[in-house]
């Protein structure tokens, strides 16, 4: 197909992550939902969650125009997951240690 059709082709890809990207965050949402108030990375999902549902919005409502754009959002938006998921390892790890600390 992308042989024969590449706009089409390209066109269909980027309508495939902005339907990604918004089902990523409705599922960050939930599990942020889910998840007990006192547990670390809550905000953390939050933010993920929002992030995802709006560039997703970004890409189904201007898909030809996002298609050389989305290569920037899709760098920023992944060294930003990777920062907070870096930051909730810690946070969660900083948890446990006090956990550990405080049950012997």
């Amino acid at each position: 197909m992308l042989i024969f059709w590449p706009e089409v082709t390209a066109l269909v890809i980027a309508v495939l992550i902005g339907i990604d990207l918004i089902l990523d965050g409705v599922l960050a949402f939930v599990v942020r939902s889910r998840m007990p108030d006192d547990w670390p990375g809550r905000g953390g999902l939050l933010f993920r969650g929002g992030v995802d549902v709006i560039l997703g919005i970004v890409v189904l409502v201007w898909p030809g125009q996002t298609l050389v754009v989305i290569t920037y959002l899709l760098a920023v938006y992944l060294i930003v997951l990777g920062l907070v998921l870096l930051w909730g390892a810690k946070r969660l790890a900083d948890a446990k240690k006090r956990e550990a600390a405080g049950a012997t």
